[in-house]
């Protein structure tokens, strides 16, 4: 048997599923009928009730054999065999020499090539990966086919020889020895950002501006991370597990489900110019493949421990916290896999049915547990300002006049109470409920008095089953995974809330996640194969507070309107006291529960042809989502929401030129008085009577929205020649109009001021809106094999702007979020902030007449917003294009560099199309002659989004270890960010809104290292005996992140003048050129050290830290009715560097069994990352960086050990 080196090139294949665009009902019943025919079809061939997975699941082996001389040989046997498995397939070369496998499953394999006249060739490690093409060409020896000639390729990088997409492919040793982060553990998609053109957002609800993790813990329990990549919105990445999608309805930009990193087997990405299977997705198509069992039983048991004892002091912890609150985080659990044993039933033979070669599982379970010590100091009324022993109230002593509202209807002649004091007799019941319930200060004066304390917990498990079945022919698999969790976030005062003490849904926040998948291919030939998938997934998420069992409003506060009919609508109501903290539940998203499913499809047939390998597939999804989650209110919730700003207590100053000399003249009036204070507002409290009162009632439960999307494609893969591949597809796409669960949408249509409801008084489902005909979408990819060490390609491909009209969930007049009117006196416009718009006693009032859910179409009643979509939905276009060349270095390094390209046509947004030009105000809305004076949201195109980058990638793998930089230099701009709408609404002025992108970094390093340190057995030093034992099975990785600052919007809040409704201000930025000064903290904060990042001096503003501008300023606050200078986005905040590092230690016990340490340094070298400066010019810390940013903000150890057979 003789031995030879060659080096074999790979190349990344990129397929996926799903994406549509619109049609006509007629048109949709023929879709789905073409759709059923294809799925019935696979179920037929399976034999199963579902159908199986695409080839984005699968790999794909190509290669060219020959003789010495470089002459092709056709008809040479070409069998490879899953090491894992024993499933084998088998090709045989054309004419020209060539062979192609397609759907090959995850693994390693063993591949022999042989021919009458020829040695054999054998290779036995070729690693096949998902959604990639491999490239394998075999030189034979002339000789006996008996005789064997072994290829050892070693370990050399390999290049992508066959496909012009952006692909790559993250192994299960990067997954598993690469140091994960996360805000409940390890997570799998903190390696996302390891790609090139990646960047982290500026989300983190949760985590204090991690940039990674979106919405409450509650909403989002997986603790999915969002990202944006080559420069598009988040929405537009497409993530499946074994090729069934499983995107989050409600919130597409995070997942359903986020498996265990133990589970995971690879991580395949394709980011630029898709092949044609692939949908849904304008920024990344990622495919999760989970780990599928063998031949041989193996096994893993781990678990870490995250304890806040071996964390670092974050920068701006105070001096006199002496200890980092309490943070305990434990993760652990299993996994096995192997072949299926089952017992045999009857007499004579084996006892049991052995799966070997047939039958495989695999199993894990993962248990996620915190405890973390949450609070922080907060501002509540001292014992001074409660009832006194009398009952009383004082507000000497706090420097505010407490005017009695009772004293004089006008506002402007009240009188203030005697000595300052509130008798017994007026104070509110409800108020004095709830004083008795809100505990005292626990420190001296009248702000952040109160230091809250006490424990959130969430607990988590995730499971996934996986079974294999192979033969000949056909195979298939079955996957279920579940995921339980209870979260648990308790109230800052106690019964009365005051909101989640850890920040997130108050109360307790159970939720069950399960995703099942079925898939498996049937081979009807070697040249033509069927496969596909079917999954389903199910979301229960909810969250409710402690007290939403009792309706506290109706039957302690005994204020009318509160609560409601419905268990969820129970608990106490919103109090907001300005100045004070809130009272009550104030979250207004709080309570919901979510029942949400999904199902998705995809069928795909792959037939080869002398040089062409042809693909043609359907796919499917149908998201459903059922809510109750009366949402989208400023303050109102739906147990009922008051506000007291104080205005009630307060006297209003007089203006002669609009009131009359009569009044102003009189005495008690004056024309220069102090505004309302904090105390004001306590004492309207105290009296009950609030400015501000409302409730969001949601007249229908569940609240559903259900959408679904179609797909067909053709692709061919054709071998132009042994250098020349070229890869060209088109896919259509088609996103009918959504529905509810039985009645079309409720669609606000502009042209009329109506609301239609389709399937209602003899409408149509549709409510008359059509979807179109859908989108043709072209993919083209060519690769050009210059050398074996070389490669040139480039590809281009367009997709559908994938985001979903889930948002008409808040539409009218399902939702209906109401406020009471405001009142004045007299019908004098300028006293309707100081009247109250009702008393504690009146309660709640809605005037209007609630809306008949019975009719097809009903008006949009005035102060009334709601979301709504087009009639005719329109879609852009997302146009992504490449060029790479690829590099096969010495030293096993292999390096890409190249340009990307992402026009995002008409990128999807929140469009208000009620927006008025400045100084208009209600009455320049457009809709205004239908009486409506509200914000309308519309989800539609507004704008493009372009993204240029070099994007470059440096790789090395030797022995089993891994090493990777990747560099980005790009440059995103846009007209708003993600799925959000634009700061300035007025369509005349869009140009206004274009500047960088919010997430757009200039420069992106990434680098990656997972390295065997070379002593021990097998290795280069310290083989054996002491030295061995001492310095052997020693393993070091580690992640480095560098990268620019992130832009940010210098804004104007305050803009009484402005009167464009719908529109937000910008200032005037005087200076053309504004300095970056350094500066980190606050004077507060650090003192002298202290310092604006930016020149923050601003005519007209506030004082900031004592010092006002008035000459030489950089900034000037626009008090006209026009918008100011400022452009969007035109500084940058400090740049991110973070460095996560770990060291293993393997023991042998045997030569299967492996004991293992881990320790993780996660920001091992403690760098503090700052958060953007403070960007408003009305604030009093404007310029200034008062907070960190990123997931590590200081120095956390973690610590492991894991056990594996």
């Amino acid at each position: 048997m003789s031995t030879f080196n060659a080096s074999c090139p790979k190349v990344s294949v990129n397929l996926s599923g799903e994406h549509a665009e619109s049609r006509s009902f007629s048109q949709r019943k023929a879709i789905t009928r073409l759709a059923a025919a294809i799925l019935v079809t696979l179920l037929t061939v399976l034999i199963a009730p579902t159908a199986s997975r695409a080839q984005v699941l699968y790999g794909s082996l190509v290669g060219n054999v020959s003789d010495p001389k470089g002459s092709v040989i056709p008809g040479a046997k070409v069998e490879v065999t899953n090491v894992g498995t024993a499933e084998t397939r088998t090709a045989t070369t054309d004419d020209r020499g060539a062979y192609i496998l397609n759907d090959l499953q995850v693994g390693v394999y063993k591949i022999t090539v042989s021919r009458a006249s020829f040695k054999t060739l054998l290779k036995e490690d070729l690693k096949i990966e998902a959604n990639r093409t491999f490239r394998f060409d075999a030189q034979l020896e002339v000789g006996e086919v008996q005789e064997t000639v072994v290829v050892t390729a070693g370990q050399e990088a390999t290049l992508q020889t066959d496909r012009g997409d952006v692909n790559v492919t993250q192994s299960a040793r990067q997954v598993n020895n690469l140091p994960l982060f996360g805000s409940v553990g390890r997570n799998y998609q903190s390696l996302v950002f390891l790609i090139p053109g990646t960047t982290r957002g500026t989300g983190g609800f949760f985590i204090n501006g991690s940039g990674t993790e979106d919405n409450s813990a509650a909403g989002n329990p997986q603790r999915s991370m969002s990202f944006n990549v080559n420069g598009v919105s988040r929405l537009q990445n497409n993530t499946k597990i074994d090729g069934s999608s499983v995107i989050y309805p409600w919130l597409p930009a995070n997942t359903v489900y986020v498996p265990p990193a133990e589970a995971i087997q690879e991580v395949n990405i394709v980011t630029n110019a898709f092949d044609a299977e692939q949908g849904l997705a304008g920024g990344a198509a990622i495919n999760v493949t989970i780990k599928t069992g063998g031949n041989d039983f193996h096994g893993v048991g781990w678990g870490y421990d995250t304890n806040s004892r071996f964390q670092s002091r974050t920068f701006f912890q105070p001096t006199n916290q002496a200890k980092i609150p309490k943070n305990i985080l434990a993760q652990f659990g299993y996994a096995v896999s192997g072949p299926i044993i089952l017992p045999r039933f009857g007499e004579g033979g084996k006892s049991t049915w052995n799966g070997k070669n047939k039958l495989f599982f695999f199993t894990d379970l993962e248990r996620t547990t915190q405890r973390n010590a949450a609070g922080t100091t907060r501002t509540i009324a001292p014992a001074s300002l409660r009832p006194d022993a009398n009952g009383n109230v004082s507000f000497a002593g706090t420097g505010a006049t407490i005017f009695d509202p009772a004293s004089n209807p006008d506002p402007r002649l009240r009188t203030p109470f005697p000595g300052n004091i509130i008798p017994a007799s007026r104070i509110d019941i409800a108020a004095l409920e709830l004083i008795k319930r809100l505990p005292l200060p626990t420190g001296p004066g009248f702000t952040n008095n109160f230091a809250s304390t006490g424990v959130a917990s969430f607990n988590r498990t995730n499971i996934d089953t996986k079974i294999n079945y192979v033969s000949n022919k056909l195979t298939m698999w079955g996957r279920y995974s579940r995921s339980p969790t209870l979260i648990i976030d308790p109230p800052i005062f106690g019964e009365i809330g005051g909101g989640a003490l850890n920040g997130g849904q108050l109360g307790t926040a159970p939720g069950l996640i399960n995703v099942v998948g079925v898939g498996g291919t049937y081979t009807f030939s070697p040249t033509v194969v069927l496969d596909g998938n079917i999954g389903y997934t199910r979301q229960r998420l909810g969250a409710e507070a402690f007290d939403v069992n009792t309706p506290f409003g109706l039957t302690v506060l005994k204020i009318p309107g509160t609560n409601g009919p419905d268990r969820l609508q129970g608990g106490y109501p919103f109090f907001n006291i300005t100045g004070w903290n809130n009272l009550g539940n104030d979250n207004t998203g709080n309570p919901f529960l979510f029942r949400d499913n999904q199902y998705v499809a995809a069928a795909n047939l792959s037939w080869v042809k002398g040089a062409h390998s042809f693909r043609f597939g359907a796919d499917y999804l149908n998201p459903r989502i059922n809510h109750f989650q009366p949402q989208g209110a400023a303050f109102q919730t739906v147990r009922g929401s008051f506000q007291f700003s104080g205005t009630a207590t307060a006297l209003e100053a007089c203006n002669a030129a609009n009131t009359g000399t009569d009044v102003c003249a009189k005495p008690g009036a004056s024309q220069s008085v102090a505004a309302a204070s904090a105390f004001n507002a306590w004492a309207a409290f105290l009296l009950g009577l609030p400015s501000g009162a409302g409730k969001a009632d949601q007249l229908r439960n569940p609240n559903s929205v259900w959408w679904k999307q179609y797909a067909l494609y053709a692709r061919d893969h054709w071998q132009i020649g042994r250098k020349l591949t070229l890869t060209y597809g088109l896919r259509w796409e088609w996103f009918p109009v959504p529905r509810k669960d039985h009645t079309g949408i409720n669609r606000f249509d502009p042209a009329t001021g109506q609301v239609i409801t389709g399937g209602l008084s003899g409408l149509p489902l549709n409510g008359g809106a059509t979807s179109g005909p859908g989108l043709f979408l072209p993919r083209v990819g060519i690769a050009y094999r210059y050398n074996d060490k070389t490669v040139i390609r480039g590809g281009y491909g367009q997709s559908s702007d994938p985001r979903p009209f889930q948002d008409v969930r808040n539409a009218y007049p399902i939702v209906n979020i109401w406020s009471m009117a405001s009142l004045s006196f007299n019908g004098l416009s300028g006293t309707s902030g100081f009247i109250p718009v009702t008393t504690l006693r009146q309660g709640l009032i809605n005037t209007s007449t609630p809306p008949d859910l019975s009719k097809g179409t009903i008006p949009l009643p005035p102060n009334t917003g709601t979301t709504t979509f087009p009639k005719t939905p329109m879609r852009g276009r997302i146009h992504s294009f490449n060029f790479f060349i690829e590099r096969q270095l010495p030293a096993k390094f292999a390096a890409q560099v190249g340009y990307v390209g992402t026009r995002a046509v008409g990128q999807m947004g929140f469009i208000n199309i009620n927006a008025s030009a400045p100084g208009t105000s209600d009455a320049g809305r457009p809709l205004i002659g239908f009486g409506i004076n509200a914000d309308i949201n519309s989800i539609q195109p507004y704008a493009t989004t372009t993204y240029d980058g070099l994007q470059a990638l440096v790789t090395r793998r030797w022995a089993s270890s891994l090493f990777g930089v990747a560099y980005t230099w790009s440059k995103t701009l846009n007209f708003a960010d993600n799925d959000g709408g634009p700061r300035i609404q007025y369509l005349p002025a869009k140009q206004l809104n274009r500047g960088p992108a919010s997430y757009d970094r200039t420069h992106n390093l990434q680098s990656y290292l997972v390295y065997d340190l070379p002593f021990g057995k097998g290795q280069r030093w310290a083989k054996e005996g002491l030295a061995s034992k001492i310095f052997g099975g020693f393993q070091v990785s580690g992640v480095m992140s560098i990268m620019s600052g992130i832009p940010f919007y210098v804004v104007q809040n305050t803009a009484p003048a402005l009167l464009a409704r719908g529109s937000g201000q910008v200032p005037n930025q005087v200076n053309p050129t504004i300095r970056i000064l350094g500066g980190i903290g606050t004077p507060t904060q650090r003192g002298a050290a202290g310092g604006p990042w930016f020149d923050n001096t601003v005519l007209g503003g506030p004082a900031i830290f004592g010092v006002t501008c008035t000459s030489n300023c950089s900034w000037a606050l626009e008090n006209g009715a026009r918008f100011g200078s400022a452009g969007r986005n035109n500084l940058r905040g400090p740049g991110f560097f973070e460095t996560d590092m770990s060291i293993y230690r393997t023991f042998s016990i045997s030569e299967k069994v492996k004991f293992q340490l881990r320790a993780e340094a996660l920001n091992a070298t403690n760098h503090a990352n700052f958060n953007l400066p403070d960007a408003n010019v009305n604030s009093t810390t404007f310029g200034y960086i008062t907070s960190t940013y990123g997931a590590n903000q200081s120095r956390q150890w973690r610590f492991g050990a894991r056990l594996s057979f």
